[in-house]
């Protein structure tokens, strides 16, 4: 993932950085102050894991692995930008996250179980944009973090694995407006991760497995302003 998120970012400076700026026919349109918008969007949820240290517990007698299959997480939201300056904006989201991921376990006795854990999470981005405007189109990279909340999570799981209800993750993505008539649309590919150990240990065996556990997101979303 490191590598994509180096490579997209490389990519999108020598864009920005090299590109030949156009004469803008409508300056008006990006240069408003604030600009309220609408989100949606849906990605890859997954969890990073990091396994407790099985030789010195029973765990070793159980399992053999554990390991995280990503899954969907869809949001929808609102947005508030606010242009600083030609090339600098910071952006506010306030967005409903439904996200879905299953931890597999290989167990010695009873072969492999899983355990699909389904979130609701309310987040708060907070993003600050780098942007260059050509003509009717505005590419830009951005770079940020999240506070998350966990709203709820499946019963059927619950008695035997719990995330934390607080989360926070550093954000990077790159994205482009463009104007459609009378608005602007905003396709935005967004890296997430988590800078928060949400494991919450509650002692059953499926829990202390992990000692270390962060999400790992790759969000696509289109804003309309």
């Amino acid at each position: 993932m490191k590598k994509v998120i180096i490579s997209t970012l490389c990519l999108v400076l020598t864009i920005t950085t090299f590109g030949q700026k156009k004469k803008n026919i409508n300056p008006d349109f990006f240069n408003r102050k604030v600009s309220f918008g609408i989100v949606t969007g849906i990605g890859q949820s997954a969890f990073k894991i990091k396994e407790t240290n099985w030789n010195q517990t029973t765990l070793k007698d159980t399992f053999n692995s554990v390991i995280a299959n990503s899954g969907l997480l869809v949001i929808i939201g609102n947005e508030v930008k606010f242009k600083i300056t030609n090339n600098f904006s910071y952006r506010q989201r306030l967005l409903l996250n439904f996200e879905s991921t299953t931890l597999q376990f290989d167990t010695k006795k009873h072969g492999v179980k899983k355990l699909k854990v389904q979130n609701v999470v309310i987040e708060a981005p907070i993003h600050f944009i780098f942007q260059r405007t050509f003509d009717n189109k505005r590419p830009y990279i951005l770079l940020g973090s999240t506070l998350k909340y966990n709203l709820g999570q499946s019963k059927d799981v619950k008695d035997k694995f719990q995330i934390k209800p607080f989360d926070m993750t550093a954000d990077l993505g790159i994205g482009i407006e463009i104007k459609l008539m009378k608005f602007l649309i905003a396709p935005e590919l967004n890296f997430s991760q988590s800078l928060l150990n949400i494991q919450k240990n509650i002692g059953t065996n499926y829990s202390n497995t992990i000692s270390k556990l962060g999400r790992q997101n790759v969000i696509f979303t289109i804003a309309v302003r």
